[in-house]
């Protein structure tokens, strides 16, 4: 997810004008200014030490891309929602313990990072985000999965990695429209047999659980193509899990059906390196008797 969002943000800096702030290079006020005027789109104050957001900050409606990671930010004011147009806000790595209120009146949002922070749970109903299809909760001690993530209408991508999830609700089969799912690192023991209804779902990653098994309802997932299950102590696979359906998976090599296909595939790579390492060897020969 970190090369995605640097490319993500490499692609912005040749589309838009982009105000980028260093702490050598300007301070925060003249960046805030520089933005006001020119009319740009897009702020980046990372790492900035900010304990609070500026107010002149909060007259610049026309920002749709807001990156303050890296601070130490841990409410939003009421003014936030001035930002009436934003689309993409980045509040990784601060110092938020609550979800911030102010973002609920914001149904502009489509991506929310809210990772690397201490949120503990989120509100009962996130629905009036209608716009809002990825929300990044990576590194927060969450421990069980906030229920109000279900009753988001268009989510797609749903990052719980590290937040000590130990086990997942029913309610999960709410979210029909979930295209990629991360629980990576968490203390999950099974998988409930709802997940068949995220008829979406195309990336499934649960690696580094405590999974002993996979739910035989897996198999009906017609559209995952990416499963991860790596450092799961698993005993068994359903045997209607068809594995070559999907395009990677890391999630055998625990069993013995893993192990098998790990070391075919080992011992396919040595033989067609052995054959191109032949050929160079017989070319070479060849150039030798010409001479």
């Amino acid at each position: 997810m970190g090369l995605t969002r640097s490319i993500l943000l490499a692609c912005l800096l040749l589309i838009n004008t982009i105000t980028v702030l260093s702490q050598e290079t300007s301070s925060v006020a003249e960046a805030i200014e520089a933005v006001r005027q020119s009319g740009d789109t897009t702020l980046i104050l990372f790492e900035m030490n900010l304990d609070t957001v500026p107010d002149e900050l909060l007259n610049l409606s026309q920002l749709e891309v807001l990156e303050l990671s890296g601070n130490n930010l841990s409410d939003l004011p009421a003014d936030f929602a001035n930002l009436s147009n934003l689309r993409e806000l980045s509040l990784a790595d601060n110092a938020f313990t609550r979800f911030p209120d102010v973002l609920l009146a914001m149904p502009s949002l489509e991506r929310l990072t809210l990772a690397d922070n201490q949120l503990i749970t989120l509100p009962d109903d996130l629905s009036d985000l209608i716009n809002l299809h990825t929300i990044n909760l990576r590194n927060n001690p969450l421990e069980t999965l906030p229920l109000g993530l279900t009753t988001l209408p268009t989510i797609r991508d749903l990052n719980l990695t590290n937040t000590g999830l130990q086990d997942l609700p029913a309610e999960i089969a709410q979210m029909s429209s979930l295209q990629s799912f991360l629980l990576d690192n968490n203390a999950l023991v099974t998988i409930p047999a709802e997940i068949a209804n995220m008829a979406d779902l195309r990336e499934l990653s649960l690696s580094g659980n405590q999974l002993q098994d996979i739910p035989p309802e897996i198999a009906q997932l017609s559209n995952l193509r990416f499963i991860t299950l790596a450092g799961n102590p698993l005993e068994r696979v359903p045997d209607d899990v068809n594995i070559f359906s999907v395009q990677s998976v890391q999630a055998y090599a625990q069993s013995p059906r893993g192990l098998l296909l790990e070391a075919l595939s080992l011992w396919g790579i040595i033989v067609v390196g052995g054959v191109c390492l032949l050929l160079v060897l017989l070319r070479w020969l060849l150039t030798q008797d010409v001479s």
